[in-house]
């Protein structure tokens, strides 16, 4: 007679891992920014606005914590046109919208050859920080680091700049 094996595993319930409810599209950057354990990030998500046919990403700027576990603090999406056209997107300002302790720098994406994102505050240039999308590399993810701007000081005459310093 043929065995029939060893008995089957019984399954067992087991507690979901928890994810963000908006999943990353390729790599998820980290910022270099610290809140205690958590991690500033930021990444890109699919959108679905069906009378936005073009506008399929936006930019998630979120914490991970030391497990992996994604927050998802705001999003930026264009809001017409195209999530690929040439230049500048949306840009995030949201100093006084999160809690002090995660305060979200601005931040946002640039569609193009940008080697040097600047912005401008009290007179003097500050630089900001940039990560090429994993998905495509014409898109780059800018923030500027808080520590090299006065609190309560705007940011303003953000440009970028390609490889050769020309203005684009």
């Amino acid at each position: 007679t043929a065995s029939a094996g060893p008995p089957a595993p019984t399954p067992t319930a087991a507690p979901a891992p928890t994810q963000s409810p908006l999943q990353p599209l390729g790599t998820v950057v980290d910022s270099g920014i610290r809140y205690g354990a958590e991690a500033r990030v930021f990444f890109m998500v699919p959108i679905d606005v069906p009378e936005l046919p073009r506008v399929t990403i936006g930019l998630v700027a979120g914490r991970r914590a030391p497990d992996g576990h994604l927050t998802s603090d705001f999003l930026l999406n264009d809001v017409s046109g195209s999530d690929r056209r040439a230049g500048f997107h949306e840009i995030g300002y949201d100093q006084q919208r999160a809690p002090t302790d995660t305060s979200i720098p601005t931040f946002g994406y640039f569609v193009g050859p940008a080697a040097r994102i600047v912005g401008t505050v009290d007179g003097r240039q500050v630089d900001a920080k940039l990560a090429r999308w994993s998905e495509d590399p014409q898109v780059v993810i800018f923030w500027f680091d808080p520590k090299t701007l006065t609190p309560g000081t705007r940011l303003d005459g953000i440009t970028a700049r390609d490889p050769q310093g020309h203005r684009l």
